[in-house]
C-alpha cells in the first residue's frame, strides 16, 4: 500500500479553506457596511421628514358645512387655511359622501350672484384662505350620497401640490350658527 507523501494534497485543501473562508468575511464586511450605510440613510430621510412635517402640513380652522334638504344633491364646506411656512396650493378636496368635491368661486357680477369652477387655490404663509358663506371660494361637494344633517361629521381629505394631504372631519352645523343675524 502506498503511502501519500508527506505534505501532499493537505495543504493545498487548507489553502482553499482559508481562501474561501476570507472571501466570506470580505463579504460580509461589504455586506454589514451596506446595510449600516442604508441604515443611517433612512434614519437621516426620517429626520428630515419629522424636521419639515410642521411647515409643510396646511392647518384647518373653523372647518364647516351648513345642513341640506332632503333630496338635495349639492352641498359646501368652508373652512380657513393657513400654513406655517411658504406656499401652498389646495388642487382639490374629496368625501365618501360626495362623488366629487370641486373649488369654486362666488361673486357677485352685475347685481347676480356667479359661481365659477376654479382649478386651485394659493395659500401663503401671511395670507391665509378664508372660505365663508356669501361669495369667495367654497368647496363644493357635488354627488352628496346622503343629506348632510346638522349635528353630523363630514370625513374630508385636502389635496396639495407638492404637499402632503390633509384629513379632517368638518362639523354640519344650524343655519342660525354660522350665519350672522341682520339687525
Amino acid at each position: 500500500m502506498r503511502q501519500p507523501r508527506q505534505g501532499h494534497g493537505a495543504p493545498r485543501r487548507t489553502g482553499q479553506i482559508s481562501a474561501g473562508l476570507t472571501a466570506l468575511r470580505i463579504i460580509a464586511t461589504t455586506a454589514s457596511r451596506w446595510l449600516a450605510t442604508l441604515a443611517l440613510l433612512s434614519l437621516a430621510t426620517i429626520h428630515a421628514s419629522a424636521q419639515e412635517a410642521p411647515s409643510a402640513i396646511a392647518h384647518v380652522e373653523q372647518a364647516f358645512a351648513l345642513p341640506t334638504p332632503p333630496g338635495a344633491t349639492t352641498g359646501a364646506v368652508y373652512l380657513t387655511l393657513s400654513i406655517a411656512k411658504g406656499d401652498a396650493v389646495l388642487t382639490g378636496a374629496s368625501t365618501p359622501m360626495a362623488a366629487t368635491v370641486e373649488l369654486h368661486s362666488m361673486q357677485l357680477t352685475q347685481e347676480r350672484m356667479q359661481m365659477h369652477r376654479i382649478k386651485q387655490l394659493a395659500i401663503s404663509s401671511d395670507a391665509p384662505l378664508a372660505m365663508a358663506p356669501g361669495g369667495g371660494p367654497h368647496l363644493m361637494l357635488i354627488g352628496l350620497s346622503q343629506p348632510l344633517t346638522a349635528g353630523d361629521k363630514l370625513p374630508l381629505t385636502l389635496h396639495f401640490l407638492a404637499r402632503p394631504d390633509t384629513s379632517l372631519e368638518v362639523s354640519i352645523k344650524e343655519y342660525a350658527e354660522m350665519m350672522p343675524l341682520s339687525d
